[in-house]
């Protein structure tokens, strides 16, 4: 696709007003410790998107701008919810990017106590898993939607995309319905991992440090 030019009118607005926004780092911390504690096995995500949900919507999102798919009607295991899209109009020209983070957790997270300890964020249960694997990258995509929200800050196009069922096999991402992501030409994933990476399957996973 031919590449588009950003007037420098236009960049020079959008870089000075990030560079004076004052991150709201209580609130991100906030945001993430009332995501862990919510209960969000794989197939069972529907707590977690009704939050994301109901901060948008605090938060002045447009409710025509949030949907959801049915892609856990596709999936090996019945789910409750479908994966859940915030779609953005930018007002900086530019390609539209994407930013994902998958919703559920391992069964070993059920019943998450997270609390804060020492400057850090532990599970008050030791045999209770944290659920920082997606929950962290749910709040950095909620906090980052919030924060563009209430300030206006100006953005290319972004689509949000929180997706449902990722540790059984990215089940969600697999069945999504990519009509309803805009065509987007780059894609964000906070889910930690190389960007020269490409998983398409997964039945598992071993990693060992010595």
């Amino acid at each position: 696709m031919p590449r588009r030019r950003v007037s420098k009118e236009i960049f020079g607005r959008a870089r000075n007003c990030v560079e004076t926004l004052d991150p709201h780092l209580g609130r991100a911390t906030d945001l993430l410790l009332d995501l862990l504690a919510l209960p969000g096995v794989s197939g069972q995500e529907q707590e977690v998107s009704d939050y994301v949900s109901r901060r948008l919507l605090q938060s002045g999102a447009a409710a025509n701008a949030l949907k959801t798919d049915q892609a856990h009607r596709r999936t090996r295991i019945d789910g409750e919810a479908g994966n859940l899209v915030f779609r953005m109009g930018g007002k900086v020209r530019s390609v539209r990017r994407m930013l994902v983070a998958h919703m559920d957790t391992v069964p070993i997270c059920r019943g998450s106590q997270p609390e804060i300890r020492k400057n850090k964020i532990v599970s008050r249960d030791p045999d209770t898993g944290l659920g920082a694997d997606d929950r962290a990258g749910v709040a950095v995509l909620l906090s980052t939607a919030l924060e563009l929200l209430e300030n206006k800050i100006p953005c290319p196009p972004l689509t949000f995309l929180w997706t449902v069922q990722e540790e059984i096999g990215l089940q969600g991402a697999r069945h999504a319905a990519l009509g309803m992501l805009g065509k987007p030409q780059l894609a964000f994933n906070f889910d930690g991992g190389s960007p020269e990476k490409l998983t398409i399957g997964a039945t598992g996973g071993y990693r060992m440090q010595i």
